[in-house]
């Protein structure tokens, strides 16, 4: 009898260091981005001298706007002022869109509701500033047509 007990409770504990099952791979998605914006993170990128600077400036000058981009929310933050949300997009390795949407814009509730981490599509225009174009060539200021 006390042998069976020894043996069950052998085996008991010999359940208990089983090895633990292994976590499943993680899930990884494809993102695919449209090709105008994967072409502007790649000129972004070359902007490492005054030649890739000039060349990406006066390409840039001419692109009016942007449909349909892949991004993710980087910051959000809305004003206890008056309602506005401040709202930055990573587009791309180093490149950041960012707006101020203001309380009466038709798209503040939707940017509202966004979340830092979230992934959308967002279409709009770029607000380009007094020919600086060099200033800054990390972000860039957005006017939003789209969300979603």
């Amino acid at each position: 009898m006390r042998l069976a007990v020894v043996l069950n409770l052998a085996f008991l504990l010999a359940a208990c260091d089983k090895a633990p099952e292994p976590e499943p791979a993680p899930v990884v998605t494809a993102e695919v981005v449209p090709q105008a914006q994967a072409e502007f993170v790649a000129a972004v990128d070359l902007t490492d001298d005054q030649a890739g600077i000039d060349k990406f400036c006066s390409e840039f000058v001419r692109t009016p706007g942007f449909e349909s981009w892949v991004v993710t929310v980087r910051e959000s933050q809305v004003s206890t002022l008056n309602r506005s949300v401040g709202i930055t997009f990573d587009a791309g390795t180093g490149v950041k869109l960012e707006q101020v949407v203001q309380a009466d814009n038709p798209l503040h509730g939707a940017v509202e509701r966004l979340l830092i981490g979230d992934k959308v599509t967002i279409s709009g225009e770029f607000t380009h500033g007094n020919g600086e174009c060099g200033y800054s060539l990390d972000t860039f200021g957005i006017r939003l047509s789209k969300v979603g």
